[in-house]
């Protein structure tokens, strides 16, 4: 993986980490309606769809189709926050894959989302000052650091 897109992976899991209190937040082992802590694709879909098509088509069930606007949090938690972790796997595994474009083209528009959740709520967008952390166990960064900046 690249660093642009490692730096926008790592930019996505700090916004989601600190989500604006107005989002329910769902606690460990609670009934997350996103469930990524047991991301599973369909062998079918991967049959009929490749991989990334049919982790395309687990993120529409989940988190709603992109050409119905801009994706809506509904919730937040460590189910949700898992996602990130989920972007560094298939970016990283799945990077030859031609179908790879519609992955980036989620990456963006979940960074996107997580902007407006920030903007709608008048709460300041935590600031992303250098390299983040991976959170894959195989993987050791220095933490973020984050400093709270308003976004107009």
């Amino acid at each position: 993986m690249d660093s642009s897109t490692e730096t926008k992976v790592d930019l996505l899991h700090l916004y989601l980490e600190n989500l604006p209190d107005s989002i329910p937040h769902v606690d460990p082992g609670g009934m997350s309606m996103y469930n990524f802590s047991f991301f599973l694709v369909d062998d079918e879909d991967v049959e009929d769809r490749g991989h990334v098509g049919a982790i395309n088509r687990q993120l529409e069930i989940r988190l709603g189709h992109w050409h119905n606007g801009p994706i809506q949090f509904t919730e937040q938690g460590p189910d949700l926050n898992k996602l990130a972790n989920l972007f560094k796997l298939w970016l990283t595994d799945l990077a030859s894959d031609p179908e790879v474009p519609i992955l980036h083209k989620w990456l963006d528009d979940l960074i996107t989302a997580a902007e407006n959740a920030y903007k709608s709520t008048n709460t300041m967008l935590p600031k992303f000052t250098g390299q983040a952390a991976s959170t894959l166990p195989h993987v050791q960064h220095k933490r973020p650091i984050a400093q709270r900046v308003f976004m107009g």
